[in-house]
């Protein structure tokens, strides 16, 4: 019924024991396992990831300030330093390692280097040019070409007759 208090799914007891078409006896067992294991974790996110999780969501937006992602938690500013912290870590810590791990992946696919530094949250492409500087030595265009270089396949040696 539309416009109802409450939501409501009817189906019959034939229905609900009826056997799954699709059902494998087999697999059965190692998808409830893994089940069982996701919602065993679900709750048990660190902060670490919590906070990880949420600068990757926001980064494309601009540099995700520390307060914000405390509110979209729901917990206090202080509370969040004071769990990373207690977790050995910091925002700052946090916010860099995701922008290194996201260039990387960035970087190996042709975005332009000003895409790139738009998508981790840099106020312009020099603080991209000297994050990449720290995080591998080498210059963004550096790093691409020496990805591209040890990814590319190697032509085949001349067989020897």
């Amino acid at each position: 019924r539309f416009d109802s208090p409450v939501t409501r799914v009817r189906v019959s007891r034939a229905d609900l024991s009826a056997p799954l078409p699709s059902f494998d006896p087999v697999l059965h067992p190692v998808l409830i396992r893994m089940l069982d294991e996701r919602m065993a974790s679900l709750g048990n996110l660190s902060m670490r990831r919590r906070v990880a999780d949420e600068i990757r969501r926001r980064l494309p937006m601009g540099e995700p300030r520390r307060e914000a992602v405390a509110h979209r938690l729901a917990v206090a500013d202080r509370t969040l330093q004071r769990r990373l912290r207690d977790e050995q870590t910091s925002y700052q810590q946090i916010l860099d390692e995701v922008r290194r791990d996201l260039a990387r992946t960035y970087l190996s696919e042709r975005r332009s280097l000003d895409d790139i530094a738009d998508l981790l949250g840099f106020a312009d492409s020099s603080n991209f040019f000297r994050a990449s500087r720290r995080w591998f030595g080498l210059s963004p265009a550096q790093y691409r070409a020496q990805y591209h270089a040890a990814v590319a396949p190697q032509p085949a040696a001349a067989a020897n007759p």
